[in-house]
């Protein structure tokens, strides 16, 4: 699960890196970053409720 999330915030991130800005699609990422934050939230929440330390942010 952990080399899932973070294989699928690579991915985010270099997307967002090649992508021109525009307003709408601003708006668009910030919409898909929230939902990640919210995701990355309850996996590490968790996580530590198993007792498995979560990996740090980078």
């Amino acid at each position: 699960m952990i080399i899932y999330a973070n294989d699928q915030f690579d991915k985010l991130l270099t997307f967002i890196n090649d992508v021109k800005e525009t307003s709408e699609l601003t708006e668009k990422l910030i919409d898909v970053l929230n939902h990640n934050a919210h995701h990355r939230g309850q996996m590490t929440t968790y996580l530590r409720m198993k007792g498995i330390t979560p990996p740090s942010y980078r």
